[in-house]
């Protein structure tokens, strides 16, 4: 398996699950014209190409998020696609989706809100079949932390994190174990 990493942090090397990693430092020679109008339109062709390039090995590529699931669903490769969807009641994402039938092209749909299966059946048509739940962050890690007694601030989500504001009230607490885990 391939893992197509649309996170900011990257991947790197083989995991758990996947073989081999592709993330942005492979499109680091993109002319930054390229780069700007992928970030405008929020999809990330550059690197579902790369990423098709490098899967001729592969049976799967997991896509880490829309933004490069559905370029790849457009290329159709000759691999199986799973993407993890995030934001799936986006505007933008759902004309995308729902025009280009998109999620039909997709051989699994991962998500990570409990709300998102409802969605992904009756607005997308996805089988219940088909659906895989997807968790961004290691829960049970957190568990854990909790057992020790200490001070935690959790701030957990996809959509309209501001975490700035976040950071900034967190300045001058001591004492604070702050993990964050962002996706998407």
């Amino acid at each position: 398996m391939l893992l197509v990493d649309t996170s900011t942090t990257g991947q790197t090397g083989s995991g758990p699950v996947w073989d081999e990693v592709v993330e942005y430092t492979a499109c680091a020679d993109l002319p930054r014209w390229v780069r700007s109008v992928e970030q405008r339109c929020r999809l990330d062709f550059s690197l579902a190409h790369r990423a098709v390039r490098q899967a001729r090995h592969v049976d799967l590529l997991l896509a880490g998020s829309g933004k490069v699931g559905i370029p790849l669903a457009l290329m159709r490769p000759l691999r199986a696609v799973v993407c993890v969807v995030h934001q799936v009641a986006s505007p933008l994402k759902r004309i995308l989706l729902e025009s280009l039938n998109i999620s039909g092209r997709w051989s699994r749909v991962g998500y990570p809100c409990s709300a998102d299966p409802d969605l992904l059946a009756s607005n997308y048509e996805v089988p219940a079949s088909r659906l895989a739940q997807f968790k961004a962050a290691p829960l049970e890690a957190l568990q854990a932390a909790r057992q020790d007694g200490g001070s935690y601030v959790l701030s957990l989500g996809t959509a309209f994190r501001d975490y700035a504001t976040l950071l900034s009230a967190l300045q001058g607490l001591s004492g604070v174990v702050t993990h964050l885990y962002v996706s998407s």
